[in-house]
């Protein structure tokens, strides 16, 4: 895929995108600690989404960014389909949307 300015916007992506889950992994690691980031992904039911969240890190590692990221995003909602209704009821309750509020 060629960018507006030829091979390097692809190139740049790449880059971008190793660099972000890089940090992404290294900064739960600081956060939480490596046992505890060791244990959530790698609980037995979360054992699919985590299969998809990592192997998307890797294909965007072997530049494959955009099949890497679909399959990252893929994982990132297997492993948090349980906090996801939460985390929508709270910005569903802070900002007031009264078409949202309707549907919920």
């Amino acid at each position: 895929m060629k960018g507006w300015n030829g091979e390097k916007s692809c190139i740049f992506k790449f880059i971008l995108f190793s660099v972000d889950m890089i940090l992404f992994l290294t900064g739960l690691i600081f956060i939480i600690g490596f046992q505890r980031t060791a244990q959530f992904f790698f609980q037995r039911y979360k054992f699919r989404g985590s299969f998809f969240f990592l192997g998307g890190v890797a294909l965007v590692l072997f530049r494959w960014p955009v099949i890497g990221m679909l399959v990252e995003s893929y994982g990132f909602v297997l492993l948090f389909r349980s906090f996801l209704p939460m985390a929508l009821g709270f910005v569903l309750s802070v900002v007031n949307i009264p078409h949202l509020n309707a549907v919920s």
